[in-house]
């Protein structure tokens, strides 16, 4: 009878063991799994291309800080909607 043993070998290619530092190094290789794929390379959104990330638009923020966000920006008129 043969037994199917799937073992694995090596280190993971993203690193789900460790959890990704705060400022990375040039020096550092470890994908960490944060990282973009191919087709955020080749076709970046308009939120990168303005220095804002994925993380940060999907981050839950409160209702304080959104009304801030309108406020200091160009939607300042919708700003009594909100409030």
């Amino acid at each position: 009878m043969l037994s199917l043993v799937l073992r694995t070998y090596g280190t993971p290619s993203i690193r789900s063991d460790l959890p990704a530092p705060k400022i990375r190094r040039v020096t550092d290789w470890t994908n960490y799994g944060d990282l973009p794929g191919m087709w955020a390379l080749i076709n970046p959104s308009v939120f990168s291309q303005h220095g804002i990330y994925e993380r940060d638009v999907l981050e839950p923020r409160s209702r304080e800080q959104v009304l801030l966000v309108y406020y200091y920006s160009a939607y300042y008129r919708y700003y009594s909607v909100f409030v």
